[in-house]
């Protein structure tokens, strides 16, 4: 006959209950696996599973805003397939796992899909409180026997982990995965357990697993384990290093009278972070931690214009960074930036490029930016092959005004800063300069406004 999804409610500790309300019934499909969330205002949310048999799965959720008295009307989160069992029936220990973040009432919710020839785990969010939700993605894979329901849990700072087993070849392991914004993205999953354990063809797909999260940075994680041949409960507090820092970039500095390098990176989103750590090498020396700072930016103002005098041509002052958590952990260093002297005599660095940007694919000079600039602009430029490089800045009529770069340059991409002064350091007047690069027997030209 029907099958139901019901729900009641106490507002005394569970002593006494309501009368049970019906959120989902069906006579011809079943509605399994409900999973209630409760949002920063009170709003509760309760998921299920919808199966109408020889016509597909869907996860469908409804919303109460009085404490579970009334529910509003069905919602339809998303279609997914679910794994069928060697011996012919249908999965029942895939579960979908919903979570309400308490700074900004996104609801998330986490579940196993049959996408493919084995299960993956995908996660899906709302931002408007249910009534609309984000296209799915996959964010773990199940392994073979994928018969394990995900947890999902998250913090007040913008942090979701879901748990998960992998099962392949007949070893388990339990994984994390985490989000630092919000759901837009997870990183690549990160393994809890150190011993993974085989429980047996008759009993594999009993791999269940919970977790809670504080507002730290740890993962407190369960689930059922093998390893000693029985099904055991493990427990495990998992605190994951910071993500390498990105987006970082050089520029020069001025903020002494003398020229220095720059760096500015994206700050770190882990809400247990205490700081990032500069390392600094010079030429074909030995790496050295130069400073600590909890800025997204650094200006090291060891090097000066003057102390590039003693430089030979083409040296090389390079940086990385690292972030590092109140648990002494540390993350990936980020890339390599670089910055060259100009050349013998000359007073200071003028170009810089992260190694790993890989070799581009053509000869290009890009548009300065800003444009029009007072005081300082920034030119990009690409180098499909090495060799002898020239980027110089020329009046409308064509007598060339400073040099920036004329240099032997590797194949990369590269950027350079016009401060606006000619050769002998004099403030160029306002008006239209052409800016050009060549290399070899090539040759693009760019206009730009300075603006006094």
């Amino acid at each position: 006959g029907y099958t139901y999804i019901q729900f009641a409610y106490a507002y005394n500790y569970g002593s006494t209950f309501s009368n049970p309300i019906t959120i989902a019934s069906s006579s011809n499909s079943e509605v399994f696996s409900p999973m209630p969330a409760v949002g920063p205002n009170g709003e509760l949310y309760v998921v299920w599973a919808n199966r109408i048999v020889g016509t597909g799965d869907s996860l469908k959720v409804r919303k109460s805003t009085n404490g579970g008295a009334s529910f509003g009307s069905t919602i339809n989160i998303t279609t997914f397939r679910e794994r069928y069992s060697n011996w012919g029936g249908i999965d029942h220990f895939i579960f979908p796992s919903l979570s309400v973040d308490p700074s900004n009432g996104y609801v998330y919710l986490a579940y196993v899909d049959q996408v493919s020839s084995q299960p993956r785990v995908k996660f899906v969010r709302s931002t408007n409180g249910g009534s609309s939700w984000d296209s799915p993605y996959v964010i773990g894979n199940l392994g073979e026997k994928g018969k394990a329901l995900p947890w999902l849990a998250c913090d007040a700072y913008g942090k979701i982990a879901v748990t998960f087993m992998h099962h392949y070849s007949d070893q388990v392991d339990c994984y994390v995965v985490e989000s630092y914004d919000h759901g837009a993205s997870f990183r690549a999953p990160v393994k809890v357990t150190t011993v993974s354990s085989n429980p047996g063809y008759s009993s594999w797909f009993h791999n269940y697993q919970g977790m809670m999260l504080d507002n730290v940075g740890n993962n407190y994680v369960v689930w059922t384990d093998y390893r000693n041949g029985n099904a055991d409960a493990y427990f495990a507090q998992v605190n994951t290093p910071p993500a390498a820092p990105t987006g970082i970039v050089g520029s020069i500095a001025e903020p002494t009278g003398d020229k220095h390098p720059r760096l500015d990176w994206s700050a770190n989103l882990e809400a247990d972070l205490s700081g990032y750590e500069i390392h600094k090498k010079v030429g074909g020396g030995s790496w050295a931690l130069l400073a600590t700072t909890a800025n997204t930016y650094y200006v090291d103002e060891t090097v000066t214009g003057a102390s590039f005098q003693q430089y030979s041509n083409n040296v090389v002052i390079s940086y990385k960074i690292r972030a590092k958590d109140l648990q002494n952990q540390f993350s990936d260093f980020s890339s390599q930036v670089d910055f060259n002297t100009r050349g013998p005599g000359q007073e200071k660095p003028i170009s810089w490029k992260p190694l790993d940007s890989g070799v581009p694919g053509e000869f290009a000079l890009l548009q300065n930016y800003p444009n029009p600039f007072n005081p300082v602009t920034t030119i990009q430029f690409s180098l499909k092959e090495a060799g002898p490089a020239e980027v110089a800045v020329y009046s409308i009529d064509g007598r060339k005004i400073a040099t920036l770069v004329n240099e032997f340059m590797e194949a990369g991409t590269y950027q350079v800063q016009w401060d606006g002064k000619d050769q002998q350091g004099n403030p160029a007047s306002s008006g239209v300069y052409l800016y050009q690069l060549k290399a070899g027997n090539q040759r693009l030209v760019k206009k730009m406004m300075l603006v006094r």
